[in-house]
């Protein structure tokens, strides 16, 4: 938060594999991944394997704006947990469960940065003997209507229409948007569109820096956050 100068930032990625460190846990090299690749899987937005990229000099070490958040690796003040706190009801969810979480943080104010270079770091393949760990997807079975009502719930959220009855709807106002920024804007700003199931590759804008560069500037100046009102909704995309 020091080197952002944001009060409202959130450090957030999709950790890098382990084989970027050597046995002494040193890195191999300066790069970071960047939460931009996305595509929709069925109803829900799920977030892809990102690009490692090298931040370049001129940021000072400054984390680097990115429009999406990922639950390997997380890290902000606490008072984002006490205003956005993980949902409670998305029993079996695992694609959507991102993509809700950003909108809920955006909406609330909160700003997406990835580290200006990697430091934690995550096996993705097989452990000792090649065996992979277990999987919360291994219960589906006893939860089978789970994971479809959790994903109405997401739908809810972001104002499709939805049968009463088919999502939980236990503290939905706790667990909603923010009031902010509107949600129109986001959506807007970075392309997506659930009704259609369209999202916009957001890689090119987000590794060439082009929205780190023409966001930071809105800062403001006592450090809570981006000001979205001077951000107009077209700045990436125009139609």
């Amino acid at each position: 938060h020091l080197k952002t100068g944001n009060d409202m930032a959130v450090l957030t990625n999709y950790p890098s594999d382990v084989t970027a460190i050597n046995a002494n846990g040193v890195a191999k090299w300066q790069t970071t991944p960047m939460m931009c690749a996305s595509h929709f899987e069925g109803e829900m937005l799920r977030f892809d394997s990102n690009p490692e990229t090298r931040i370049p000099a001129r940021f000072s070490g400054s984390p680097v704006l990115q429009p999406f958040w990922g639950a390997g690796a997380s890290f902000s003040k606490g008072h984002r947990l006490v205003r956005v706190p993980y949902d409670c009801c998305l029993s079996m969810l695992f694609t959507g469960e991102e993509i809700s979480m950003a909108m809920r943080m955006w909406t609330n104010g909160y700003d997406l940065y990835t580290f200006h270079h990697s430091i934690i770091y995550h096996q993705y393949g097989g452990g000792p003997g090649g065996k992979r760990p277990p999987m919360f997807w291994e219960n589906s079975g006893s939860h089978s209507n789970d994971a479809q009502r959790s994903v109405n719930r997401i739908k809810k959220l972001v104002g499709m229409d939805v049968a009463p009855g088919s999502y939980p709807e236990e503290n939905f106002e706790k667990y909603g948007l923010g009031n902010r920024r509107p949600l129109s804007k986001y959506l807007r700003l970075f392309d997506i569109d659930f009704p259609a199931r369209r999202v916009a590759d957001n890689c090119p804008i987000v590794t060439s820096f082009q929205v780190h560069e023409k966001l930071v500037v809105h800062l403001r100046k006592d450090g809570q956050g981006i000001d979205y009102s001077r951000v107009p909704e077209d700045l990436f995309y125009k139609r």
